[in-house]
């Protein structure tokens, strides 16, 4: 992390590192618009809100793939600060792709 010029993070790592994370400027949150979708967790959502989720979860995960892109194009360093293992089981393994 200390060679890092951005930090992929949700607020519970921030809050986990406040001293740290406080120096490095956010990129973006990793997590954004996985878990909840229009104030419902993504288990309980009908099909046809599904459909949406997934929908908008794509234009979410894109426009984190185009910030990450420009940074690495200007020769910037993006890390990704998860809990666990990442880059296997967590659900932000797709930013490694």
């Amino acid at each position: 992390m200390q060679k890092a010029d951005y930090i992929l993070c949700d607020a519970e790592m921030q809050q986990r590192f406040p001293v740290r994370l406080n120096h490095d400027p956010i990129l973006a949150n990793s997590w954004q618009g996985m878990m909840i979708y229009q104030g419902k967790p993504w288990k309980e959502l009908q099909p046809e809100e599904k459909q949406a989720y997934h929908q908008d979860l794509a234009k979410i995960w894109e426009g984190l793939v185009r910030q990450i892109k420009e940074k690495l194009d200007q020769g910037k360093t993006v890390a990704l600060l998860d809990s666990g293992a990442p880059g296997h089981f967590g659900p932000a393994h797709w930013l490694s792709e």
